[in-house]
């Protein structure tokens, strides 16, 4: 499985549970800081060293007030 899409094809109910479980991450900041949650997410998504989320979630965060220089070169 060589992406997102790949695996929550073949694993759909996961996919939900996990959709859900982020929404509830993104849900827990102040909703005047949205942008916190996406930057959140996205360092999450670089631990875990997962490219397609990171580079997913950097480009969600931008316009929420994420600055380039956070995300480095």
């Amino acid at each position: 499985m060589a992406t997102l899409a790949d695996l929550l094809a073949q694993y759909p109910r996961s996919g939900i549970l996990w959709w859900k479980l982020l929404e509830n991450v993104k849900a827990s900041f102040s909703p005047q800081d949205s942008g916190m949650g996406e930057l959140l997410v996205t360092y999450i998504s670089e631990l875990n060293q997962s490219a397609f989320c990171y580079q997913t979630h950097q480009r969600s965060a931008m316009p929420l007030g994420g600055e380039a220089v956070v995300f480095g070169p």
